[in-house]
């Protein structure tokens, strides 16, 4: 039911090292005395995309965002200017953001990396976080998330809407 195709080195390599990881750790804990017939096997894999939005194409879809969805367009733009993950985002709680000292605050487990940081806000980056703040104020002042629905939830994703604004802005 879930098959969508041909199967990926990605995906053989991901397999594999799971299987690896399990040998190996087998042998570490509980001493098996077993071989690893995966180590060292992995299968070459295409480099990743280098795709870049021109300044106009994010000028049109920060404006289409506007239209059809307002925290699309925060989000875009927080994105663009801080250059954080769409995870660290989405997960981030207001007692995490500083307006007075111009930084937000990504804790080790808010990270791919696993390490904190701290992240400078401009002053684009401060309009949206305003433009977030209002949106608490009247649909769900209690909210911790920055990026939340109006019952207060915390948003998950944004591909049906980010999908959305990209197909109408001519953006492959």
């Amino acid at each position: 039911d879930s098959f969508k195709g041909p199967i990926t080195s990605a995906t053989v390599n991901r397999e594999t090292a799971l299987l690896s990881a399990a040998i190996n750790y087998a042998k570490r804990e509980w001493d098996w005395d077993i071989p690893n017939p995966v180590t060292g096997r992995k299968l070459p894999e295409p480099e990743g995309r280098d795709r870049h939005l021109s300044l106009s194409e994010v000028g049109v879809l920060v404006t289409i965002a506007e239209q059809r969805a307002p925290y699309l367009a925060d989000f875009i733009e927080l994105a663009i200017h801080t250059g954080c993950r769409k995870q660290e985002l989405l997960g981030l709680e207001w007692n995490r953001v500083d307006l007075k000292r111009g930084l937000f605050y990504l804790d080790g487990v808010h990270t791919k990396s696993g390490k904190r940081r701290s992240v400078p806000i401009n002053e684009t980056v401060r309009l949206r976080f305003i433009s977030r703040i209002r949106f608490r104020a009247k649909y769900c002042p209690g909210s911790a998330w920055v990026f939340c629905h109006k019952n207060g939830e915390r948003l998950k994703d944004l591909k049906k809407s980010f999908g959305t604004a990209c197909r109408l802005a001519g953006i492959k």
